[in-house]
């Protein structure tokens, strides 16, 4: 769903800000630093702030011209990579790229900020959920949304008479899990049609049902992640789901990452690089951006396939647990694995089952 024309009232043009208590100004090399500026990719940058690239931002009294929306969102981002930490930030630049995204669609990324109303908010929460996210997420994007256009607002960056456009959209209820296991149909459903069309989304979907690996972690590893001799996969601590942790790689699942050859890949590689092939490189994606592009593709699969609406990507981590839960591993040990700080919190995930048993975990993990 594009930027309609029609949502922009063509009639309202903003006055001429008069005075500003924040000027975001980004020169030299610090641009792209500390505004997280737009890369090549038309995404924002995602190196972080530091103590020698960090700007004074002074309060200021300014004429200046209307800024467009692409000019909003950068100095809005500005402003928060100056006083948020680099695990805050994750949220608000994938937000700020998925709006800068929607308006660019329609051509609208160079109208004024002050035009983008509730209308325009609302409709770019509808395209969101077109990608098959969650409930949840559709109002993390909501919430960051409003808080990059408050962020703008009290800098200044628009007129006070500025209405929030995200402070009228609905945020949506959140009833429980939305997402649910696979079924054995649909398991080999998904892995036939992966196989033959998009082996390296098939090699997401076997990560994620194999390690228990969420897809916003999937697409933070690097080669050098991923020690085969060893048997382990070491996920980096970034946000407080992902505390820094050590998966096992199931036995039955190292042939297959042996095939890859990444003892011939630079180290330092991303390995899903781009949401376009997914193959390994230098370049680096926003991570969770990238999930949702992952997520994105995994829906494409689902409706070709006729699959419910309710299996998501994340679904595979879930699904792999109750497998595993099945075939006879221990619990605590797929806690362990699945990064939960409780049984009780995994136990949340698996079907109800009878009976109990226990061994290590790579020895005994079935086959997808």
């Amino acid at each position: 769903m594009a930027l309609a024309r029609g949502l922009w009232p063509a009639h309202f043009r903003l006055p001429r800000k008069r005075e500003s208590w924040l000027e975001p100004w980004l020169t030299g090399a610090n641009a792209g630093v500390l505004a997280g500026g737009a890369s090549s990719d038309g995404s924002w940058a995602s190196q972080e702030p530091t103590a020698d690239s960090l700007i004074v931002l002074a309060p200021a009294a300014r004429e200046s011209d209307e800024l467009s929306l692409e000019a909003f969102l950068e100095r809005s981002m500005a402003i928060k990579c100056a006083v948020l930490d680099k695990r805050s930030l994750t949220g608000y630049r994938a937000t700020a790229n998925r709006l800068l995204e929607f308006a660019r669609l329609g051509g609208d990324h160079q109208r004024p900020a002050g035009e983008f109303t509730s209308r325009n908010a609302g409709a770019f929460l509808a395209w969101i959920l077109q990608s098959g996210i969650s409930a949840k997420t559709h109002n993390n994007y909501r919430a960051m949304g409003s808080a990059i256009f408050s962020e703008g607002q009290g800098a200044g960056l628009v007129p006070d008479t500025f209405k929030n456009p995200f402070a009228a959209t609905k945020a949506r209820k959140v009833k429980g899990k939305d997402r649910d296991l696979l079924t054995e149909l649909e398991r080999k459903q998904i892995t036939a049609h992966l196989a033959a069309e998009d082996d390296r989304l098939l090699m997401v979907c076997e990560l994620i049902f194999y390690c228990f690996i969420r897809p916003v972690e999937i697409a933070r590893l690097r080669i050098r992640d991923i020690q085969l001799e060893r048997g382990e996969i070491q996920l980096v601590a970034s946000r407080a789901k992902s505390r820094g942790r050590v998966v096992a790689i199931p036995e039955v699942f190292m042939s297959r990452l042996h095939a890859l050859n990444m003892h011939l890949l630079d180290p330092d590689w991303i390995l899903f690089s781009d949401a376009h092939n997914l193959l390994p490189g230098e370049r680096r994606m926003e991570p969770s951006t990238m999930a949702i592009r992952m997520a994105e593709r995994f829906a494409e699969v689902r409706t070709v396939l006729g699959i419910r609406s309710q299996i998501k990507l994340y679904s595979f981590k879930d699904t792999g647990a109750d497998v595993a839960r099945r075939a006879g591993l221990d619990l605590k040990e797929i806690s362990e694995q699945m990064g939960h700080a409780s049984l009780n919190e995994t136990d949340h995930y698996l079907r109800p089952i009878s009976g109990r048993a226990g061994s290590r975990f790579a020895e005994k993990m079935p086959k997808l």
